[in-house]
């Protein structure tokens, strides 16, 4: 698996967790993936518990990063980071 699937399938995981309807499917989700693969499982859960410990950081539409232009991440606060500006774009995306 190339580093791009798995980043893809961590943020998949991690948005189907996000917006889990409870804890029970929450589990399941990361029951299913853990059986395909465990790093991946290890990951989203690593991310699940950063967005439970701050809460304030990803909140709401913010979980789902793949539907965001990158404009619209402008003013966004990820982690103790907050997106200031486009850096570049190319290819493979935008910074």
């Amino acid at each position: 698996m190339t580093e791009c699937e798995e980043s893809r399938k961590v943020r998949e995981g991690f948005n189907a967790c996000s917006h889990a309807p409870n804890a029970e499917e929450r589990v399941r989700i990361l029951d299913q993936i853990g059986n395909e693969d465990s790093v991946i499982r290890l990951e989203i859960e690593s991310l699940l518990e950063f967005a439970i410990e701050f809460p304030e950081n990803l909140t709401g539409d913010e979980f789902d990063l793949d539907e965001l232009e990158a404009d619209e991440l402008i003013g966004v606060k990820i982690g103790g980071y907050r997106v200031e500006r486009l850096l570049a774009e190319g290819g493979m995306g935008e910074v």
